[in-house]
């Protein structure tokens, strides 16, 4: 397996803020615990993020960004990448965030992505 794709799985792998948009019969599981009850509309998950991505999708979820990718961390991306330690926040901060912008819409946050690496 080359090393890209190692890093796009574990990328994948990181965890998101959910918000459930739907009933969700036996998917109690989710939350991690031994019990596979139900989940009320509105439950709050952390999901990783290739399941929250396949989720938002069919409107099961809606994801809520991160902290990581808030105000202030998006502002010292502005004032330039070596402000800020991305790594020690995130290991898969850029990949990630592309993914979420896209799910989310977020076209401000890919713009500020794409001009802290160019």
């Amino acid at each position: 397996m080359a090393d890209d794709s190692v890093h796009a799985l574990l990328a994948d792998e990181e965890l998101v803020d959910c918000t459930l948009l739907i009933d969700g019969e036996g998917m109690g599981h989710l939350l991690g615990d031994d019990k596979a009850g139900d989940l009320a509309k509105g439950a709050q998950l952390k999901l990783a993020l290739w399941l929250a991505l396949v989720l938002a999708k069919k409107n099961m979820v809606r994801i809520s960004l991160p902290n990581r990718y808030g105000p202030s961390v998006r502002a010292d991306l502005e004032a330039g990448p070596t402000v800020v330690d991305l790594h020690s926040i995130a290991p898969y901060y850029y990949t990630v965030g592309h993914k979420l912008a896209d799910a989310t819409g977020e076209d401000s946050l890919r713009k500020e992505l794409r001009a802290a690496i160019s």
